[in-house]
């Protein structure tokens, strides 16, 4: 009896563990496995249509340094301290100065934190990422394809592959602007520091240093502003890799035909009918 209880258990274990094994290649190729056994006298390779679309970004290597790496600033504080140390504690410019610095130092560990999730969540944005709701793929294993519902799939792909190409093209844009201003940042922190320990008349030049910090604190915001760009982008195409899914397996009976993250980005899809967005080099062809 223990015997019968112990293979039972070995059973469940087992087909547990091949159900936490789907990912969304395994669900492209039962598609197209369905659809080639169908006597068609049209037969598409499935495989090699619908993978790149649940794919947002391969080259996931190439995000670590931009995404992942964490940007310290280091004795800023204590330059600023030391340069405005001879103004008076009522002096007005520079207590923003001092209050600008706090706040610049803990966004950036904001920043820090945000470029890190985006690298952490990146990491399933390929096609061998898991697909986890596996009540419908189990459904759709036993499941007939018809005839009609592979013309419409053939109808709507061409609306899937205008919407990962502007996804992909919004997060590699955003992804080189992130790139750009944090070295912007990362050089203007060493202007800064260079120019509070190098200072000599606070007292005359302490607008001058706020303006910088003005300027500083700018292209901090941009960093971020990119940041939750890409985020916002990366989240969206989660969203329709999901609705497509649905929509292969039978259990979703539309798509959408423009994501609202691309009609607040990019209002001159609209007008021109198709993406004609520019590729940075190297990065955007995958």
């Amino acid at each position: 009896m223990r015997q019968i209880f112990i293979v039972i258990f070995l059973a469940i274990y087992v087909f547990e563990k091949a159900c936490g094994e789907v990912t969304y290649a395994t669900i492209i190729d039962k598609f197209h496995r369905k659809i080639d056994a169908l006597d068609r006298e049209i037969k598409h390779n499935w495989i090699a249509e619908l993978t790149p679309l649940f794919s947002l970004f391969e080259r996931l290597p190439y995000l670590e340094p931009i995404l992942g790496e964490r940007y310290m600033i280091n004795n800023l504080e204590t330059a600023v301290d030391a340069a405005l140390a001879s103004l008076s504690p009522k002096d007005k410019t520079a207590l923003l100065v001092r209050n600008d610095i706090k706040e610049i130092i803990g966004n950036q560990w904001k920043i820090n934190e945000l470029g890190a999730v985006i690298q952490k969540n990146v990491q399933s944005s390929t096609a061998h990422s898991p697909f986890y709701d596996e009540r419908i793929y189990r459904k759709f294993e036993f499941k007939k394809i018809e005839n009609l519902f592979i013309l419409k799939v053939e109808q709507k792909l061409g609306i899937m592959k205008s919407i990962h190409k502007d996804l992909h093209d919004l997060f590699v844009d955003d992804v080189e602007n992130v790139r750009k201003t944090k070295a912007s940042f990362a050089n203007e922190t060493l202007a800064i520091l260079d120019t509070f320990q190098n200072c000599k008349n606070p007292k005359s030049e302490v607008k001058e240093l706020k303006s910088a910090i003005d300027h500083y604190k700018k292209i901090q915001d941009d960093v971020w502003k990119h940041l939750v760009n890409a985020e916002k982008v990366l989240d969206e195409y989660f969203r329709q890799r999901y609705l497509w899914t649905e929509f292969l397996l039978s259990f979703k009976s539309a798509i959408e035909k423009r994501p609202m993250v691309l009609q607040e980005r990019k209002p001159r899809i609209l007008e021109m009918g198709k993406n004609q967005f520019r590729k940075i080099a190297g990065i955007a062809k995958e």
